[in-house]
């Protein structure tokens, strides 16, 4: 229908319009015709009615959500539904202040209230970073799409489905590197995953030398000094702790779960002890901390104190200045946030005790394989190893998470997918249920079978911490049996 008006309006003017759109469209003339006499002889008001009528998914949500504000921390905000109306959608919510100026290199602060009602139907600014756009494999749908960067970038997006109350929560850490990224990717997208009655939350945090820098006066400070990513996902935590029982989700059951660096965060925040009983359960995506360790404090001191700039310099540097500054950022071990990595968390008892989902995809191997050219099955038991090395370190006295472990190798169909493979990332569609319009052509029905069968295994885990359910493989825990289960169209245990 709006595509057949807007063809009208766009084909005839002044009054034939209107005895135009009366003859197509007699319900709705007549509707608006005993509201108000104008609209028969405006065309503006024939304009503003396109325009509703016509607008994208977004503008119709958010005639719909104006009038139903959510009061978080900081305000009330608004966001859009779905088309179908059925899932609520709500981007760019500020969890935090603006970090630039005094705030940089601080732990992130509360953020500064607004007045109003906050629009909420659009990405939120990403993080300061290189320049992004698609590269090797990574298509447009693996890259975000809000290429604003601003150190005003702590802001966190919400999908929730439906009217239950207390829904299990997913909170999704992206990856890049630890230097670039952002929640506002296609591949990210939760509509879907929110439709199997979760709610699903991603989240920017600060990257690259924002994110990671530490020297000599700011470990005087004490106040995140190397990990100021880490304390920002905390924070995103203590922002779901205080409101996402707004957005009808359960505060006592949330998952937190990362891909590659994002991957390395997860279980950053697993071993950190500021993040006690701030989530209960974790998944692990394609980071392996055995073969990628975290960095110890004192190089990453040493590597700050190199620059030579004190601390009142670089915190009244543009943006532009510092990000040129050369750094190598990684989480940092040996400070209060990260007293260890995770597999010496587990032997000296000191790891978060949650569930744990982990696992590596085929294409992981250009990071984690010493040799990308073994055969497949050879590949697999090698890239595994450290795997089941994670899972042997969990089985440790008083410590109650099972530990589930897979090994991914569905191919995504595309123009390179012979040569692409598994690629590293190419998991994260399948496992939100979303498999993105750009590859539309190429999908098929195994794909889907993949989607819906990760995408189960995942809300199940969300929702009781094991990812068993009705019609799916059994999935044995790596206790049972020090073995995982691959992951593909038809899930076996290895």
């Amino acid at each position: 229908m709006n595509k057949r008006i807007r063809n009208i309006l766009l084909r005839f003017k002044s009054d034939y319009i209107v005895g135009q759109f009366q003859s197509e469209f007699p319900d709705i003339f007549k509707m608006f015709w005993n509201k108000t006499a104008v609209f028969v002889t405006s065309i503006c008001t024939m304009s503003m009615l396109l325009n509703c009528m016509t607008s994208d998914k977004q503008d119709m949500g958010k005639i719909f959500m104006e009038n139903n504000a959510i009061n978080v921390t900081g305000g009330l905000i608004a966001g859009y539904t779905s088309q179908d109306g059925y899932v609520r959608i709500y981007k760019g919510i500020p969890y935090a202040a603006d970090t630039g100026g005094q705030n940089r290199f601080r732990s992130p602060q509360d953020v500064e209230p607004w007045n109003g009602v906050k629009d909420c139907t659009n990405w939120g600014n990403s993080a300061v970073q290189p320049p992004q756009g698609p590269i090797m494999f990574w298509t447009e749908e693996f890259i975000i799409s809000n290429k604003i960067y601003s150190e005003d970038c702590l802001n966190l997006n919400v999908w929730t489905a439906g009217t239950e109350e207390r829904k299990p929560v997913i909170m999704f850490i992206h990856g890049g590197g630890f230097g670039s990224g952002g929640s506002s990717c296609d591949v990210y997208d939760g509509e879907a995953i929110a439709r199997k009655g979760v709610i699903f939350v991603s989240v920017n945090y600060r990257v690259g030398i924002f994110g990671f820098l530490a020297n000599s006066q700011l470990q005087k400070e004490n106040d995140g000094y190397g990990n100021f990513a880490i304390l920002d996902l905390i924070k995103a935590l203590e922002w779901i702790g205080d409101n996402i029982a707004q957005f009808g989700g359960d505060p006592g059951n949330v998952t937190i779960m990362g891909q590659s660096a994002g991957s390395g965060l997860v279980q950053a925040l697993m071993a950190s002890p500021k993040a006690k009983n701030m989530f209960h359960h974790a998944v692990v995506q394609s980071y392996d901390i055995i073969k990628a360790p975290f960095m110890d404090i004192s190089v990453q001191i040493e590597q700050g104190d190199a620059l030579s700039l004190p601390l009142e310099k670089l915190r009244s540097m543009s943006t532009d200045d510092v990000f040129n500054l050369k750094w190598a950022s990684i989480p940092c071990v040996g400070t209060d946030v990260i007293p260890y990595d995770l597999i010496a968390a587990y032997s000296k008892g000191a790891a978060n005790d949650v569930d744990l989902m982990s696992g590596l995809v085929e294409g992981d191997k250009i990071f984690f394989s010493e040799s990308t050219d073994l055969p497949a099955e050879q590949l697999e038991k090698d890239m595994m190893i450290s795997q089941l090395a994670l899972a042997d370190s969990a089985q440790v006295p008083g410590y109650k998470g099972n530990v589930y472990l897979y090994y991914y190798h569905h191919v995504m169909p595309g123009e390179n997918s012979l040569s692409d493979g598994a690629f590293h990332t190419s998991d994260v569609p399948y496992f939100f249920n979303h498999l993105s319009d750009s590859r539309v052509s190429y999908w098929t029905d195994t794909d889907r079978r993949v989607a819906d069968i990760m995408s189960d295994y995942l809300v199940n885990f969300a929702k009781t911490g094991n990812p068993n359910g009705v019609g799916l493989a059994v999935w044995n825990t790596a206790r049972e049996s020090s073995s995982y289960l691959l992951l593909n169209a038809d899930p076996k245990m290895r």
